[in-house]
């Protein structure tokens, strides 16, 4: 459709044409009226009964409310969804001639998706889909009538976290997996942990637990971005032989950081960048489980902070030394045994700490069932200071493993 053409339009501004007036006059304010032809007019009769017809209605004399009522029905924005159920495809019609920011798109969809997924809307391209807070999908979300608007890049569902009816297990393998894939399946697992965490993460746990299996192999860093709903979320390596599990750190990154509540974390050799901690617990709640540790230049194997809390069980395998220590409670954190005790075996000789436990401001009550080969840890039993305390349950100055003394400074208290 076009504004009008021809001779005698009137200038309307902005390169808008428009109507005028015929002003029949004997002087010099005369002018010539728009001539209106049958194209034109034939062309907005057609415009009109386009939108009319293709909203299913029959163009009837006499009701003048038909244009409204194919508006009301919105035909020309629903079709009925094909494709898989991870990767949607519409065809509306008409067809648009491209995506613009603002398009809805009203689709019906027989199954839900089981994972992230995207929409084709007459062959434009697949697009992410995204729930109302803007996060990928997890499964579960799109079902029966939906409705998508575009923003110039991806399309934004109303709805919100799924919810899960049962505990669910999300596999992650770095030699076979794909972050493209559902994760759902040992066949169709993700290629890295902070996938896994992502997703598992976005959904609403209702009650029950999502496991997060990795299997052997090295992975990047990982990192929590929000805090678990409903449940809780086990990420679990090797748990028998968490050496084959490695997670190396880069960009000055922990090997493992959690930050927020909900999360229990086994099964993991964590290597740090530089000046790191291999696991860091900030302004959380956490259980750390079997882990493998190796040398630390600048940090601790595990450090918590801001807060938060460690709660330590299962066995932890020491073959380097750690420049802070084995354990260090900061700034408020606190680091203490779950009700089943850990147990550590120094796997290599000469590993040299500035302490085996730390607590800077913080507090560290940590009882373990057994230490192996402990006289192969050298440097100070436990170091606190600024009113850091470290609590053995009266197991004695020399309980933790070591070649010298502990110390107390500026407030700092070990009983």
């Amino acid at each position: 459709m076009d504004r009008i053409t021809g001779t005698a339009v009137a200038d309307l501004g902005g390169g808008k044409r428009g109507f005028q007036d015929q002003v029949v006059s004997t002087g010099a304010g005369s002018q010539e009226g728009t001539v209106v032809t049958a194209e034109w007019l034939n062309g907005v009769q057609e415009e009109i009964l386009n939108v009319i017809t293709r909203a299913g209605l029959v163009p009837a004399a006499g009701d003048f409310t038909q244009l409204a009522q194919a508006i009301q029905g919105a035909r020309l924005s629903y079709a009925e969804a094909s494709g898989t159920v991870n990767a949607l495809t519409v065809s509306l019609s008409p067809a648009p001639t491209a995506l613009r920011a603002g398009l809805l798109v009203r689709a019906l969809i027989a199954a839900p998706n089981t994972g992230s997924a995207t929409l084709n809307v007459n062959g434009h391209g697949a697009k992410a889909i995204v729930n109302r807070f803007g996060l990928d999908l997890t499964g579960g979300e799109l079902t029966g009538i939906v409705d998508f608007v575009y923003d110039g890049a991806k399309f934004y569902a109303p709805v919100a976290q799924s919810f899960l009816g049962e505990d669910r297990t999300y596999y992650v393998n770095s030699a076979t997996g794909s972050d493209t894939d559902t994760g759902l399946a040992a066949g169709s697992a993700f290629a890295t942990i902070q996938r896994a965490l992502d997703v598992a993460s976005a959904v609403n746990l209702n009650g029950h637990d999502i496991t997060i299996s990795v299997a052997d192999g090295s992975y990047p860093h990982f990192a929590s971005s929000r805090s678990v709903t409903g449940g809780k979320i086990s990420i679990e390596g090797n748990l028998a032989a968490p050496s084959q599990v490695s997670v190396v750190a880069s960009g000055g990154n922990p090997g493992i950081s959690i930050s927020h509540g909900g999360y229990a974390v086994a099964g993991f050799a964590p290597q740090p960048s530089a000046g790191q901690s291999a696991i860091s617990v900030v302004a959380a709640t956490v259980e750390i489980g079997s882990m493998h540790h190796s040398g630390v230049s600048g940090g601790a194997h595990i450090a918590c902070g801001a807060g938060g809390a460690i709660f330590l069980s299962g066995s932890h395998s020491i073959a380097g030394g750690a420049s802070i220590g084995h354990l260090y409670a900061a700034d408020g954190g606190s680091i203490r045994s779950a009700a089943s005790l850990p147990s550590v075996e120094f796997v290599a000789t000469s590993l040299g700490f500035g302490a085996f436990a730390v607590a800077t401001n913080g507090s560290i009550n940590a009882l373990y069932s057994a230490f192996a080969a402990a006289g192969n840890a050298t440097g100070p039993r436990y170091a606190a200071s600024l009113n850091g305390v470290i609590n053995t349950n009266g197991s004695g100055s020399t309980y933790y493993p070591g070649s010298t003394a502990g110390t107390t400074v500026t407030g700092g208290q070990y009983a």
